[in-house]
């Protein structure tokens, strides 16, 4: 839009509060469930006001809660598509990932999968009929999960982290710990029932209270801590530079990679300068982890360093699919999360800036 394209950007997560383009915004989270637009009154233009009755009801699952979001959301979307001009439009679907984190069946997870594909089939034949190009990608995928790999409970377990009173609340572990045997004993699904109507009638939450890992760990007196990146299923480990020379981050640095090396759940350990490249480095984690495929890797602080964990987490592979006019299929090709944003200056008619990857 900077470019002097029209643009319109619905329901983006991190587009919050919306601010002024060429075009218009409707907000995505963190924000308001009802959204808040650019501008302002955009939209009592798309939205008939009975439709935001949907973010105020009480629903049954999270499913549910989350396929009735969708609902309104992608009539909202049409409607910006219908009424307005733009040169770029690009709009988020969420029950894809909300399967794979709320979902508990298969079935539920073939619903979504046919309400999406007869979206993607309006926006198909859209484009056949005005001509445009439609890109449609994400920045990770869903993978299958048997296990869960602590890597902060690991660094403390291993000496390289110290923890304060709160992550060493022993009536805390001792809460997780119950209600992990409750779960693998497939209690799950009780579990939460019981938990949300207690909470809802008595006010009294017994959900056992999940501390920050910022709130847990001494950082003063710790050579390393672990957190997410992104949505992708891999670890950042930052050592403290505050506590230790050079030569001792260089030998704390290769303790970890072999010491994690060794662990069976872990798929690869690499350094930044492995993993990332360009003048900001030092801006990332020292270390980069990867776990396994069947492992999601948590940076809470748990009473165990690894546990039985069935669920959904975020696949490494992202997503990539074009159709249009102009789009040629190809049977073999490498894609990366840096061609998107040039990918599309080209399908816009604009010279890729030489400061550009992929």
């Amino acid at each position: 839009w900077d470019s002097g394209f029209e643009t319109a950007l619905n329901f983006l997560p991190s587009v919050s509060p919306p601010y002024e383009i060429n075009g218009r915004i409707v907000e995505g989270i963190p924000g308001p469930k009802d959204f808040r637009t650019y501008p302002e009154s955009l939209k009592d233009e798309i939205v008939d006001g009975d439709e935001l009755d949907v973010f105020e009801k009480d629903y049954t699952s999270k499913m549910n809660k989350s396929m009735s979001y969708y609902d309104t959301r992608k009539k909202i979307m049409r409607r910006v598509q219908e009424n307005y001009e733009q040169d770029l439009m690009i709009n988020v679907y969420r029950p894809t990932d909300s399967v794979a984190h709320f979902g508990t069946s298969m079935e539920e997870f073939y619903d979504v999968y046919e309400e999406m594909d007869q979206e993607l089939g309006y926006w198909m034949d859209l484009a056949d009929e005005e001509g445009f190009e439609l890109f449609i990608v994400a920045d990770h995928g869903a993978n299958h999960t048997e296990r869960a790999f602590f890597i902060n409970t690991w660094l403390e377990q291993n000496g390289h982290l110290q923890l304060n009173d709160n992550g060493e609340d022993a009536e805390q572990k001792l809460h997780l710990r119950i209600a992990n045997r409750l779960i693998n004993l497939g209690f799950r699904k009780p579990l939460d029932t019981a938990h949300n109507l207690l909470e809802r009638f008595t006010g009294v939450n017994l959900k056992p209270d999940k501390h920050t890992v910022s709130e847990q760990v001494d950082w003063d007196n710790s050579q390393a801590v672990a957190y997410l990146i992104g949505a992708l299923p891999v670890i950042g480990v930052e050592l403290n530079e505050e506590m230790m020379d050079e030569n001792e981050l260089r030998v704390t640095r290769e303790s970890i990679m072999e010491e994690l090396e060794e662990e069976d759940a872990v798929k690869w350990v690499k350094t930044r300068e492995e993993v990332y490249s360009g003048d900001r480095v030092e801006d990332m984690p020292h270390l980069v982890v990867r776990g396994k495929d069947d492992v999601m890797m948590k940076s809470m602080i748990y009473p165990d360093v690894e546990i039985k964990f069935e669920k959904y987490g975020h696949g490494y592979a992202g997503v990539f699919g074009a159709y249009g006019r102009h789009i040629r299929h190809q049977e073999d090709y490498k894609c990366s999360l840096l061609d998107i944003a040039p990918t599309l200056m080209l399908s816009l008619g604009e010279d890729i800036p030489t400061d550009t990857d992929g």
